[in-house]
């Protein structure tokens, strides 16, 4: 599983916290959980986004101005892109590769254990 950091690294991101929490999966603003990441593009969702238990969340600048002055979660880190939501689904692409590969793995040989990076070439 990547960090934060290293999502902000590969996708180019601005990173703000510390980027250490490790990202196993996406899910929405009031559902995520400490192990996953959430991203906010729609300034209607801030207070959403200030009460998510997420990791870390992707958000615009203004975004992340407004819910550091809010107080929001200081422990969580934050993916600043000026496309939020694009930005979601180019790490969301990756996911889905990762987890197709592992089933269609997992499929092939029942007893097999795969371990994937996200960043990683899988063929070429």
């Amino acid at each position: 599983m990547p960090t934060i950091a290293e999502l902000a690294e590969r996708y180019s991101a601005r990173l703000a916290g510390d980027g250490k929490a490790q990202v196993s999966s996406f899910a929405p603003l009031n559902q995520a959980g400490a192990s996953q990441l959430a991203f906010l593009a729609n300034p209607l969702y801030r207070n959403e986004a200030a009460a998510s238990k997420a990791a870390g969340l992707i958000v615009s600048e203004a975004d992340y101005e407004f819910l550091r002055a809010d107080g929001a979660n200081s422990q969580r880190s934050y993916l600043i892109h000026k496309n939020p939501y694009a930005l979601f689904a180019r790490i969301a692409q990756e996911f889905a590769v990762l987890i197709v590969v592992s089933a269609r793995l997992a499929a092939l040989r029942p007893n097999c254990v795969a371990k994937f990076e996200l960043g990683a070439v899988l063929a070429r």
